[in-house]
């Protein structure tokens, strides 16, 4: 494993991206600033996904692939709304905003926690 795929350092990455993007959105910047961060968070997610999964893939979990899927659909919509974002959607940060808060930081908080740190 490459140093800077490390989950921890990968998280903190990601709890910068997510604070910087919340910013943005609260403060209405511009449409391109605001999916710029988002998009940052987006990357730093996948990469924690791809590591959690080999992780997963190692142990010989038998929930690998279910959760892969539920990983798939969470970038999906991820991607969905960044291209809301792109388009200057008017609710589009504040959709973008409720995802990040309800779905994505639930699940690396709370189904992804016990293996982030076996992906260490």
């Amino acid at each position: 494993m490459h140093p800077t795929d490390e989950p921890e350092r990968i998280l903190d990455l990601l709890q910068q991206h997510l604070s910087s993007f919340y910013q943005a959105a609260n403060s209405q910047a511009g449409n391109a600033i605001i999916t710029a961060h988002f998009n940052a968070v987006i990357k730093d997610t996948s990469r924690l996904f791809a590591l959690e999964e080999a992780a997963l893939s190692r142990m010989h979990s038998p929930d690998i692939e279910q959760h892969r899927q539920r990983h798939a659909a969470l970038l999906s919509l991820a991607r969905h709304l960044r291209t809301n974002l792109e388009l200057g959607a008017k609710d589009a940060p504040l959709s973008a905003v409720l995802f990040t808060e309800e779905w994505l930081e639930q699940h690396l908080r709370g189904v992804d926690q016990p293996f982030l740190s076996v992906a260490a």
